[in-house]
């Protein structure tokens, strides 16, 4: 955004007051924090602005569509406090505006790339031998899975599935407010190809339904990050759980 230092600039929105004000407004604080945000933490909040029409313009009136209503700014939570960053004066809020295409563009990246990573899914349950010789793992490892891991088996002719060591979060179908995240640890050999399809173990099916319900299609899954707690400390629970942190990259 660029101004001619001859145009006088009104500012509708004073920064610092904004900032003090959403410090100390619990409600004002909440409703910003309650907006949806992506994996990053980015939201959009607009920032409106009237020009004044110049003394030397020969145009009377002017109408409101030749200026933009509001300048979209992208804030972001500092990762140390949890809390929006907010502009601390009015020439950095012009610099964020200044860079609203290229952050924007930044932002439409992420959100297309979660919207490839989500997904709808059929899950069922694997147990028994099924268990033995996860094709994620080197056989060096001797790990197995037991019914009480988190992990799941994928659909071998799948295009998109999630990758060896990937960790996907699976909803209920009528209850969002359940749902479970398991690790991907094996290939489903008696999957049908082509088809979306997740095989849990009994531990992770059973947090989401009951066994003997056994097959359940058109649930929400999607990749997401390593948990933080997993990848800080790589435990004998957590592999016993998920599996070794190493996998094998397969196709």
């Amino acid at each position: 955004m660029r101004f001619d230092f001859r145009t006088s600039v009104t500012v509708l929105v004073v920064l610092i007051p904004f900032s003090w004000a959403l410090e100390k407004s619990p409600a004002s604080h909440h409703a910003l924090e309650s907006r949806s945000t992506d994996d990053e933490g980015w939201f959009d909040l607009s920032v409106s602005f009237r020009m004044k029409r110049e003394e030397s313009s020969s145009s009377p009136l002017q109408k409101r569509s030749e200026f933009p209503a509001s300048t979209p700014v992208i804030l972001k939570r500092s990762p140390e406090t949890g809390k929006l960053v907010l502009p601390r004066s009015l020439s950095e809020a012009l610099t964020m505006a200044s860079q609203v295409p290229e952050i924007v563009k930044r932002s439409l990246q992420r959100r297309t790339a979660l919207a490839r990573r989500a997904m709808r899914v059929i899950i069922t349950w694997y147990d028994g031998h099924d268990l033995l010789k996860p094709a994620c793992f080197d056989e060096s490892t001797k790990w197995a899975p037991t019914d009480d891991s988190m992990v799941a088996a994928v659909t071998i002719d799948w295009a998109g599935k999630p990758r060896c060591g990937s960790f996907v979060r699976i909803e209920h179908l009528s209850d969002p407010t359940k749902h479970i995240v398991v690790r991907i640890a094996d290939e489903c050999g008696g999957c049908p190809p082509k088809i979306a399809h997740i095989d849990l173990t009994v531990g992770a099916f059973k947090k989401l339904y009951d066994k003997d319900v056994g097959e359940v299609g058109g649930l929400k899954a999607k990749v997401v990050p390593c948990p933080r707690e997993i990848e800080k400390d790589w435990s004998k629970e957590v592999i016993d759980t998920y599996g070794p942190k190493e996998t094998i990259n397969i196709s």
